[in-house]
């Protein structure tokens, strides 16, 4: 057993230590939680279909919490997080591939390209 800590905030004065797995516990029962993830506030769902040239895949969006994106084609297509002109250096997402963030406060354009062809991508934003 570790050396025990106070909890913050706790009035009761209620202490913490990590056990032999690794794990915390309590000597008391804490039975209050606390919410450390903000609040959805939208979900939105489009597909895109994203073109041989540099365009716009998402556009700039106050708030953005999280972003899900499924490259649905047959193509490879390559993201710029900037509102620059995408290139085959960027980052890649292959045919059949996702880029998951569920924590992703990035709130600026995100633009895409596609090589070999056209690729539909599927976009999911969360936002607060």
């Amino acid at each position: 057993m570790s050396d025990p800590v106070a909890i913050q905030s706790s009035p009761e004065g209620y202490t913490a230590r990590v056990n032999s797995d690794g794990q915390l516990s309590t000597e008391s029962e804490v039975t209050n939680a606390v919410d450390t993830q903000p609040a959805i506030g939208s979900l939105t769902r489009t597909s895109v279909t994203v073109q041989v040239t540099s365009g716009t895949l998402v556009a700039a969006l106050a708030g953005r919490r999280g972003l899900f994106l499924q490259n649905q084609g047959a193509n490879p297509v390559f993201l710029r997080f900037a509102a620059a002109a995408a290139t085959a250096a960027d980052w890649l997402v292959a045919p059949g591939a996702e880029f998951r963030e569920a924590r992703f406060p990035y709130e600026g354009e995100i633009r895409a390209i596609a090589v070999g062809g056209t690729s539909v991508v599927l976009v999911v934003e969360v936002a607060s």
